[in-house]
């Protein structure tokens, strides 16, 4: 794979590009949170937690290398595990944070706005991941359509 052609994406698609790296930046940051907690516990670690620990980060890492060959190879249907858990991951906090609100659990006008920056920017990510899946969906029909009256 070139260089050249990670450049000749549209601004569209930098953004696509975005959410992948800063998904990519957490998940290690994640493992390293989980590997400094599991090292300064006093009690040893067991099969289970490790266990645990390598499915959940290995589950990111597919996501994220599906989505990341989607992008790269305009495939709209490797977007779509991504979508899908996702999707559900911030509806679940979003509900979650909707009920603290309710609640009124959040007393603190940092936590609130830092929740709100949080869930909006979780949001765009995933929209900007459906819009171009949306797109690179429409133009391969488009494609396909346009080779059959040929």
């Amino acid at each position: 794979m070139s260089v050249c052609k990670w450049f000749s994406f549209s601004h569209r698609r930098w953004r696509v590009i975005a959410v992948a790296w800063v998904h990519m930046i957490l998940v290690l940051y994640g493992i390293y949170v989980t590997a400094d907690d599991r090292i300064n516990e006093q009690y040893p670690v067991n099969a289970y937690e490790i266990v645990y620990a390598l499915c959940y980060y290995i589950v990111h890492f597919v996501l994220i290398t599906l989505l990341v060959l989607g992008i790269n190879n305009n495939w709209s249907i490797l977007y779509v595990p991504w979508i899908i858990v996702f999707f559900a991951v911030f509806t679940a906090a979003s509900y979650l944070w909707i009920e603290s609100i309710l609640k009124e659990s959040i007393s603190s006008i940092v936590a609130w706005l830092t929740n709100v920056t949080v869930l909006s920017f979780v949001w765009f990510g995933w929209w900007c991941v459906t819009k171009d899946f949306l797109n690179v969906r429409q133009k391969r029909q488009f494609e396909v359509r346009r080779s059959e009256a040929r």
